[in-house]
């Protein structure tokens, strides 16, 4: 069994019991953004501290809009909502293949997307691992500035 590195295994130790089957954005001020379309996180009926709770994707990105960094930690699904969204993505690459059922689309393949460097790298539990940090180059044909 693959076990994440340490600074992400404590990071989710933290957060781990309060996420609902969905995931949130943790923005550079303030409280996190929980993105959920759970029925038993009903914002007007529920309070998670430290969350403003949301209930979409694009309710995240207005909600979000005036924020300089904001980071999406998964799920898949939130994942696969929110890159189109995103400039900048912060990717950790592992040596092995745990068994999974959810996958992060590979940016290497991705010609809107560049490699621009390597965080950090280890080694931990058997397994190396590389953070690693990619830029968005193009979107809708447009070069980003």
């Amino acid at each position: 069994m693959w076990t994440e590195p340490s600074p992400m295994q404590a990071m989710r130790e933290a957060i781990l019991p309060h996420l609902p089957p969905k995931a949130f954005l943790k923005r550079d001020r303030g409280e996190g953004l929980l993105v959920t379309n759970a029925p038993v996180f009903d914002p007007g009926l529920c309070e998670i501290p430290g969350f403003i709770l949301c209930d979409s994707a694009e309710k995240a990105v207005e909600m979000t809009k005036n924020d300089e960094n904001v980071f999406v930690i998964g799920g898949g699904s939130i994942y696969r909502q929110m890159l189109p969204y995103c400039e900048t993505a912060y990717i950790t690459k592992l040596s092995a293949q745990p068994e999974s059922d959810t996958f992060f689309p590979n940016l290497d393949e991705d010609p809107e997307w560049v490699l621009t460097g390597t965080l950090q790298g280890g080694e931990e539990n058997g397994i190396t691992y590389e953070m690693c940090r990619y830029e968005r180059i193009s979107k809708d044909g447009c070069e980003l500035q």
